[in-house]
Formats: structure tokens, C-alpha cells, sequence
């Protein structure tokens, strides 16, 4: 498992979470942004799945 996938949980979490985690990324190194923003697009479509 790699730090992103720790950092960013499948579990437990709603939209809220997501739009905090995409707020973040803008201060992160472009390597961790792509992950995160990456993450948090997978994120979105779960929950949207999820009604």
C-alpha cells in the first residue's frame, strides 16, 4: 500500500470529505495532487453510486 491510498480512506466518509481533500491538494507537490485529485474523483463516483 503507498502513503495516498493510507491518506485517503474508502470508508467513512462523504461528500465533505472529499471537497476538503481536493481544497488540500492545491497546496500539495504536483505528484501528490495528481493522487489526490485522482482519489477524490474515484471518491465522488462511489458515493454518487451509492444514492
Amino acid at each position: 500500500m503507498d502513503v495516498h491510498q493510507s491518506l485517503f480512506p474508502l470508508f467513512g466518509i462523504d461528500l465533505n470529505f472529499v471537497k476538503r481533500a481536493e481544497e488540500l491538494a492545491a497546496q500539495t507537490l504536483p505528484v501528490v495532487r495528481t493522487n489526490l485529485l485522482d482519489r477524490a474523483d474515484r471518491m465522488r463516483r462511489i458515493l454518487r453510486s451509492r444514492g
